[in-house]
């Protein structure tokens, strides 16, 4: 008879482990309730309510705590779809709900890179889609939504009829039924909006968010539209000493010597 020694049977169920954390799906139904919220969306202004600082502390350090809330349109039709742009992380659709014109960034399907593995308890919190879930989550529960960053209205998960609608514009390969819904910027970034931007960033600086892709086609006039790079603390990715540098050494200094 064989047998296998505690540590042999132990290792094994870790390895049995590590290949189900690698290929595990990290954009399933199951993040409604992770990092997403049932609840429809209510975007915050600056001066709509106090933030209680107690709660603040605690919020900044624990990651369950901010929940982006649904798209309160989410089941309406889709009118006049138009591409604004695609790139690693999804494609932007403009398009007509309601009469208002929105950027929907529809999410490109997500698995682990690697060469560095997450446990599935950390690596459903690292997907593009979480990462711009969470910050816009952390600035709306802030009363920031629409400061720094473009003005977010939730989350929503296409429709087969709403995911044929977009299909007509773009490559819909890949693509997930996961969107996140934001302002339409037309304006481009100008010289004239940097000092504006560079002061703005005491804002994630605050609220402890890590804008770590901050680049000027990641912005519309003065404010940041993409954020599917940027880490919300706390998260396994996140480093005290890269969050510090960034807006210690490089954040003064931003966009100080873009040609444009």
């Amino acid at each position: 008879m064989i047998t296998t020694s505690p540590g042999a049977a132990r290792s094994q169920r870790n390895y049995g482990r590590a290949i189900r954390d690698k290929h595990g799906e990290l954009m399933g139904d199951n993040i409604i309730g992770i990092y997403l919220s049932e609840r429809p969306f209510h975007s915050s202004f600056p001066s709509e309510a106090v933030v209680d600082e107690a709660e603040t502390i605690d919020e900044l350090h624990d990651a369950t705590a901010a929940e982006l809330g649904r798209f309160v349109d989410h089941q309406d039709k889709f009118q006049n779809p138009l591409l604004l742009g695609a790139g690693l992380h999804g494609v932007v659709v403009l398009a007509d709900i309601k009469g208002v014109k929105y950027a929907l960034k529809v999410f490109k399907k997500w698995k682990q890179p690697g060469p560095v593995f997450y446990r599935y308890e950390d690596a459903v919190r690292m997907t593009p889609l979480a990462n711009e879930c969470r910050a816009f989550a952390r600035l709306n529960s802030h009363n920031e939504n629409g400061t720094w960053a473009a003005r977010c209205y939730g989350w929503m998960k296409l429709s087969d009829t709403q995911f044929e609608v977009i299909s007509r514009v773009v490559d819909s390969h890949g693509l997930s039924r996961w969107a996140v819904v934001k302002e339409y910027l037309p304006m481009p970034t100008e010289g004239c909006h940097f000092d504006e931007m560079r002061d703005k960033l005491k804002i994630p600086g605050r609220l402890r968010i890590y804008p770590q892709d901050l680049r000027l086609e990641n912005c519309r006039g003065a404010k940041v539209v993409d954020l599917s790079s940027t880490l919300t603390a706390p998260c396994a990715e996140w480093s005290e000493f890269e969050f510090n540098f960034f807006f210690s050494e490089i954040a003064p200094w931003m966009f100080t010597n873009v040609q444009l």
